[in-house]
């Protein structure tokens, strides 16, 4: 497989991340590559510093295979290092800058360190020490020349294998201590050529699919014109996850233009799509919340802005139809994974708005989807089954803090644990997770079904579900409401009594508490592990008082 481009240069899957960026970068030298806090860099420019930070690596000892941990926020910094520790033959393992000595410590036992890369000299001094004879490289500043002639494509430390072990991954933790995920060089760059299809699929088809991709587009008017000339990509997704990396792929090895923000902030996100003339901007949907409930959002000059990406987490039907209305361009769905090497499945510009707002859309180009039953049968459309994909994109490995486990395959199909199910048209819609799957009394019951009903009461801006170990019935129902910011609270009677009249009795809660927030990860993904833990302590607190309320 390969992708052709405007600019000549092709890349392909036997090239390693070094070697598709190093074409692009001999193609278009000249052209902005970043845009970031710490700087901005042309394509050559890039390509120079991770030359120059590729040298330090391995003249630090760095070796082909060792893992070099990268503890930098999104930033120009950040594409160089990635491409340096790929260059050095070794395997990049991106991490949230944020660690805690503690957190770092185990990520450490499930790798083979052989440098950290930290942005501030508090990091390094943080990290010193951590693995003795293990260099802390400090890479506060770039340092390479501007004007700088990209190197060659040849990796200067060894002959690396497009098969073997590029970026390590670690999930974001949503049921527990975090996985390693391992992705090789092939893997991260068929993700990429499927997004370059599924972009290029905007402009195939029958004639009149492409009419109609085209009409798709006329109420965007000037937009699409704008964007056809030349993209410019930014995402405030941490570029240590798999879909702020995915970002940060799509338009370098793209040829657009990427935009870098090092900390998240609602009011700056918006300054930077307003002076950048942002075209892209994928977020995860507790991000686009946060800058759509700034007070003066309207004053924001948006009209470079053709597309809104939603993925990471599950977003609302309401929040799919503010996001359109309130940015005025279209929204598109994404779902995928760390384990399938970023997303899979996702709604198209073209697509209406009833596909956007309730379903996750079709496979990208060479993925595989089948729902199916407990049996691994392939089940019919609309029967709720488990999502399985097979693709180039699977991770190739686990890595545990623990020990090392085999990735959930059966014959080259992954399993999601993800429940789905499919339209008549293809679209799929996520129903729930396997492993959330509450047994009460014998009834089985999925939290989205609960969680929908509770989001459908004025004032709840979201809500969560957790089944809890009970005596007699096996697992009671425990609910979770925030409040809308600003309003006057949740009526929990009034919830109540809604549940009551939109559930069957043995879905209604046995537990429902009013929360200020709910324990979430970085990306807004809740963790409901946690709120497990916390009603398994209230409940323990309640027994120990009735118990001593009957001595």
């Amino acid at each position: 497989m390969a992708a052709g481009r405007r600019d000549g240069a092709k890349i392909t899957l036997g090239m390693t991340l070094w070697t598709a960026f190093a074409a692009v970068a001999g193609a278009r030298p000249g052209r902005t590559a970043v845009v970031a806090d710490d700087g901005q860099l042309t394509a050559a420019g890039l390509a120079g510093e991770a030359a120059a930070l590729s040298a330090r690596l391995t003249g630090s000892g760095v070796e082909p295979g060792k893992h070099v941990l990268i503890m930098l926020p999104n930033s120009a910094r950040y594409a160089a290092a990635l491409f340096a520790v790929t260059r050095a033959g070794a395997i990049a393992v991106p991490l949230d800058p944020g660690l805690s000595r503690r957190e770092l410590a185990q990520i450490v036992t499930a790798t083979t360190p052989g440098a950290l890369v930290v942005g501030t000299e508090r990091a390094a001094a943080a990290a010193g020490g951590l693995v003795p004879g293990i260099p802390v490289i400090g890479y506060h500043r770039l340092q390479a020349a501007a004007d700088a002639e990209p190197p060659s494509v040849e990796s200067p430390a060894t002959d690396v294998d497009p098969r073997s072990p590029a970026v390590m991954f670690f999930t974001s933790g949503t049921t527990g201590s975090p996985k390693g995920v391992v992705h090789s060089h092939r893997g991260l760059l068929a993700s990429y050529l499927a997004l370059q299809r599924l972009h290029g699929e905007f402009f195939e088809g029958t004639a009149v699919e492409k009419l109609r991709h085209v009409a798709s587009m006329t109420r965007y008017g000037m937009r699409a014109v704008a964007a056809a000339r030349g993209q410019t990509w930014f995402t405030p997704i941490p570029y240590y996850a798999i879909g702020g990396h995915e970002v940060l792929m799509g338009a370098v090895l793209g040829g657009h233009r990427l935009v870098a923000m090092e900390t998240f902030h609602p009011r700056r996100v918006m300054e930077a799509i307003q002076r950048e003339r942002v075209t892209v901007f994928p977020a995860t949907p507790a991000m686009v919340e946060s800058v759509l409930s700034l007070p003066d959002f309207d004053r924001f000059d948006l009209s470079a802005l053709l597309v809104v990406g939603l993925g990471g987490a599950p977003a609302s039907p309401e929040l799919v139809q503010r996001a359109q209305s309130r940015f005025g361009c279209s929204v598109t769905i994404g779902y995928g994974s760390t384990e399938l090497g970023g997303g899979v499945l996702v709604t198209r510009i073209y697509d209406s708005d009833d596909v956007k707002r309730q379903t996750v859309g079709r496979p990208f180009p060479g993925t595989d989807v089948r729902i199916v039953d407990e049996d691994g049968n392939e089940v019919p459309a609309g029967v709720t089954g488990e999502l399985t994909c097979r693709s180039e994109t699977v991770m190739t490995r686990y890595a545990l803090v623990a020990d090392d486990t085999a990735p959930p395959l059966d014959d080259g199909w992954y399993r999601t644990g993800d429940l789905a199910v499919r339209d008549k048209d293809g679209n799929l819609r996520i129903v729930g997770r396997r492993d959330d799957m509450i047994i009460r009394a014998g009834y089985k019951i999925q939290p989205a079904e609960i969680e929908q009903v509770l989001g459908e009461l004025a004032g709840v801006r979201e809500s969560a579900v957790v089944g809890v170990p009970a005596p007699k019935v096996g697992q009671q129902v425990w609910a979770f409401a925030v409040p809308e910011p600003g309003a006057a609270g949740i009526d929990r009677e009034a919830l109540l009594a809604h549940c009551r009249a939109n559930l069957s009795v043995h879905k209604i809660p046995d537990h429902l508490r009013i929360c200020e927030t709910l324990p979430t990860t970085p990306l807004g993904k809740v963790q409901r592990y946690r709120l497990t833990q916390m009603a398994l302590a209230e409940a323990g607190r309640d027994q120990d008082e009735a118990t001593r309320e009957a001595r």
